[in-house]
Parts: structure tokens; sequence; C-alpha cells
């Protein structure tokens, strides 16, 4: 009888936003339905190593939550963008 060696690999990521955000740290995300850190297009790109062309392609997939602030800029939920 041969024997077998089977190797399993697990890879886990963790994103840490230092402060220093612009904008609100919790907020209803509408999508999600709950409580969510929405950041700008920049800061959600500096927080996962994306360009901002990443980020906006996400959005427009549909894979990322976002909303209009009132003054009209956008926020990008960085819970759904973690989860992509």
């Amino acid at each position: 009888m041969r024997k077998r060696r089977v190797e399993i690999n697990i890879e886990r990521t963790r994103v840490f936003v230092k402060g220093g955000l612009s904008s609100p740290t919790r907020v209803l995300c509408e999508t999600c339905g709950g409580q969510a850190r929405m950041v700008t297009v920049d800061e959600a790109a500096a927080a996962v190593g994306l360009t901002r062309a990443a980020i906006s392609y996400r959005i427009k997939a549909g894979e990322v939550h976002f909303r209009r602030a009132p003054e009209g800029l956008l926020l990008v939920c960085l819970n759904s963008l973690l989860e992509t």
C-alpha cells in the first residue's frame, strides 16, 4: 500500500486602515443594509493596494458598493471591497 501526502495551504489577508481617513468612519451602506466604513476612491485604492481604475471597474461591475456624499463625492463601502 502506498501512502499519499496531502498538503493544504490556507492564505488569509487582513487590511488595516490607519487613521486619517477624511470620510465618516461608519455610515449606513444601503446595499449592505448595515453600518460600513465609507471611504473615498483614493483611500480605498490605498487601503487594498489597487489602482483607482481597478476600484472603478469593480464599482461598475457591481462588485463594490458605493454612494454619493451630499457634496457629490463618491464613497466606497470598504466592507464590500474587502469581500471581493
